[in-house]
C-alpha cells in the first residue's frame, strides 16, 4: 500500500498562490484524463489513462500507460525509478517530488503551468471520425452537437425545471440538502458564482472571520465553505485552509503562525477582568498570570489537606465535581452558588440564641435590615416574657395583652437591636478569626448604601480563553487533576488562593492532541476542533 500527500498549487484570480493538499493511498495511483484516476489532469494533450505511480524495490517509480511518454528531468521515458527533487512533465502539467516526511511514501507539488501547442492537433491525434466528405462533415455535426447540447443543457432547463440538476457539478452537504433542487435560493443571478449576500439571506447572525474593519479582509464565504462537493459539512474544514492564512511564511505582523497544534502553534493566553484592571487584559498561560476575582478560595484546602464543616464539625476533603457542576448538555461548567455549594459547610449563624438561623448571603445592606428585624422580634418578646413574669414590676403587670409599649421602652429596644445588629455584623465581617463573610471575601469598611461594611465584588470570568471553544464533556473519562494539576497540588504551585488561574497550558494539552494528520497515540486535532471559525459570539 502507497501513502502519497498531494499539494495542488494554482493561481486565484486575484493573483494568490491557492495550495490544496490532499492524502492519497492506494496499491497504484494513476495519471490521467479521466475521472476515474486518482491524481486527474486537465488538457486534451493528456491521456485518459497516461501514466501510474507505483512501488518497486522498497521505492517509488512512475510508468506510462497505453504507449504514453513522460518526461523525467527533462528526459522521455516509459518506466523508471524515481527520487527526491525529481521533476515530471505530463504536456503543460509538472509534478515535483519532495522528500517524503513520516509515514509518507511519496510527497509531491502538482502544478499547472501555461497552456502550451495546439489542442486541436491533439484531439484531431485521437479522433477516429473517418466522416471528411458529405453533407454530415465532421465540422457539422461537430456543430450539431455543440448546439444540442446547449439546447438541452443550457436553455432547456430555464423552460423545464426538472432538467436544473443538469447544471449541478455534484451533490449538496448534508446541511443543504433540503434546498438542493432550489437553486434560485443561493444562485441569485445566473451563471455567477454565490456570493456573501446570499449565505447572508439565511444566515444573518453570521458574522465575519474577522473584524470588517481589518486590512486584511478579503476572503469571502465560498473559499472556505465549499458547496456541490459531496455530503461531507460545510463546517468540516482540513487545517490546510486556515495555514493558507495562519503560516510562518505570512508578513502581517498580527497574524501568529498555526500550522499544525502539535508542531508550531501560538502560546495559549487569556483574558482577565477585575475591579482594578478593566477593560480585560491579555496574557500568555505560561507567565502563570494572577486574577483580582474579590474573593478568597484555596483550592488545595479543599481537595487535599481538608476543611471543617461548620455544622457538624467533621473533616471532610471535596471532590472537584462537587462544586464545579456540568452545565445541562456538559460542554460547560455551571456558575458556583453559595447556597448550593458553599452552605453546607459554611454556616452564616451570627447568634448562640437565635439556633439555626442564618444571616442573609450576598446583600449586607439586606443582611443588617434582617438582623435588625429578627433582634427587634427578640426584644419584644423579651418585653411579652416579663409582663407574664410574677416577679415582673408592677407597671408591666397592669399592662394590657396587645397593649403598646412605652416611650422610654421603645428607646431601650431600639437601642438594644442596634447594639445586637453592630455585634452580629462585626461578628460576620470583621472577626477574621471566626472567618464568616470575611473568610471568603474582601470586606470594604464602611462603603455600603447604609454606612456599614460591604464586600468586593466578585469578577469571576465565565470564559477565559475567549478565542477558543472546549467541551468537558468529550473529556469526561479524564481525571480533573489531569488538565488542572495545581487544584490538588501541596507544592508551591499549588493553587491557593482564587487569584491563581489553574488554566492547562499547550504542553498540557500536546499530551494528547496534536496536527489534523496526527496518527495514534495522538489524537488528530485540526483548527475547528478548538476555534470557532467566526467572530465570537456570531457562531452559527
Amino acid at each position: 500500500m502507497m501513502h502519497a500527500r498531494q499539494i495542488a498549487v494554482k493561481t486565484g484570480r486575484g493573483g494568490t498562490e491557492i495550495r490544496r493538499e490532499t492524502r492519497l493511498e492506494g496499491a497504484t495511483l494513476t495519471i490521467g484524463r479521466s475521472t476515474t484516476n486518482r491524481i486527474q489532469l486537465s488538457g486534451l494533450g493528456v491521456g485518459l489513462h497516461h501514466a501510474e505511480f507505483f512501488m518497486a524495490d522498497g521505492g517509488v517509480s512512475i510508468r506510462g500507460l497505453e504507449g504514453h511518454e513522460i518526461f523525467v528531468n527533462g528526459i522521455a521515458v516509459i518506466e523508471t525509478r524515481l527520487a527526491t527533487d525529481d521533476v515530471i512533465r505530463i504536456q503543460q502539467h509538472e509534478i515535483r517530488l519532495n522528500a517524503p516526511g513520516d509515514g509518507l511514501d511519496l510527497d509531491f507539488e502538482l502544478v499547472e503551468l501555461e497552456r502550451s501547442g495546439d489542442a486541436l492537433q491533439e484531439l484531431e491525434k485521437r479522433t477516429r471520425v473517418g466522416l471528411d466528405r458529405g453533407l454530415f462533415t465532421q465540422r457539422k455535426l461537430s456543430w450539431l452537437l455543440v448546439a444540442a447540447i446547449l439546447v438541452a443543457f443550457a436553455w432547456g432547463p430555464l423552460f423545464v425545471g426538472t432538467l436544473e440538476t443538469s447544471w449541478s457539478s455534484g451533490p449538496m452537504a448534508r446541511a443543504h440538502a433540503g434546498i438542493a433542487t432550489q437553486c434560485e435560493s443561493c444562485h441569485l443571478q445566473g451563471f455567477e458564482p454565490v456570493g456573501d449576500d446570499a449565505c447572508r439571506s439565511c444566515h444573518e447572525s453570521v458574522g465575519e472571520h474577522i473584524d470588517p474593519e481589518h486590512p486584511h479582509v478579503g476572503i469571502d464565504c465560498a473559499s472556505c465553505h465549499v458547496e456541490h462537493n459531496g455530503s461531507l459539512g460545510l463546517t468540516d474544514l482540513e487545517q490546510s485552509f486556515c495555514v493558507e492564512c495562519h503560516n510562518a511564511d505570512l508578513s502581517p505582523p498580527d497574524l501568529q503562525s498555526a500550522e499544525d497544534f502539535g508542531v508550531h502553534h501560538p502560546l495559549f493566553s487569556v483574558e482577565l477582568e477585575s475591579p482594578e484592571s478593566r477593560p480585560a487584559g491579555r496574557f500568555r498561560v505560561e507567565a502563570n498570570p494572577r486574577e483580582a476575582p474579590g474573593i478568597r478560595f484555596n483550592h488545595v484546602h479543599h481537595t487535599v489537606t481538608g476543611v471543617v464543616d461548620s455544622r457538624t464539625g467533621d473533616e471532610r476533603i471535596l471532590a472537584c465535581g462537587e462544586c464545579h457542576e456540568p452545565e445541562p448538555g456538559g460542554k460547560g461548567i455551571s456558575d458556583i452558588s453559595f447556597e448550593r455549594h458553599c452552605q453546607d459547610c459554611h454556616s452564616l449563624g451570627f447568634d448562640t440564641e437565635a439556633g439555626k438561623r442564618e444571616a442573609i448571603h450576598g446583600d449586607p445592606v439586606a443582611m443588617r435590615q434582617s438582623l435588625r428585624e429578627f433582634f427587634a422580634w427578640q426584644e419584644l418578646e423579651k418585653v411579652q416574657s416579663a409582663r407574664q413574669s410574677t416577679n415582673a414590676a408592677p407597671s408591666l403587670r397592669r399592662g394590657r395583652p396587645g397593649a403598646n409599649i412605652t416611650p422610654e421602652q421603645r428607646r431601650e429596644i431600639a437601642a438594644s437591636v442596634e447594639t445586637l445588629v453592630e455585634r452580629a455584623s462585626h461578628f460576620l465581617m470583621r472577626d477574621e478569626t471566626r472567618g464568616v463573610c470575611i473568610g471568603c471575601h474582601d470586606v470594604l469598611r464602611g462603603e455600603a448604601s447604609d454606612g456599614g461594611d460591604d464586600v468586593a465584588p466578585v469578577t469571576i470570568p465565565r470564559r477565559w480563553m475567549t478565542r477558543s471553544i472546549f467541551d468537558h464533556r468529550s473529556h469526561r473519562f479524564s481525571e480533573c487533576t489531569d488538565c488542572h494539576p495545581d487544584a490538588a497540588d501541596e507544592s508551591d504551585l499549588g493553587s491557593t488562593d482564587a487569584g491563581h488561574i489553574g488554566l492547562p497550558d499547550r504542553a498540557n494539552c500536546r499530551e494528547c492532541h496534536a496536527g489534523g494528520h496526527a496518527s495514534e497515540p495522538f489524537i488528530p486535532s485540526n483548527c475547528v476542533m478548538c476555534h470557532e471559525f467566526h467572530i465570537l459570539g456570531n457562531t452559527p
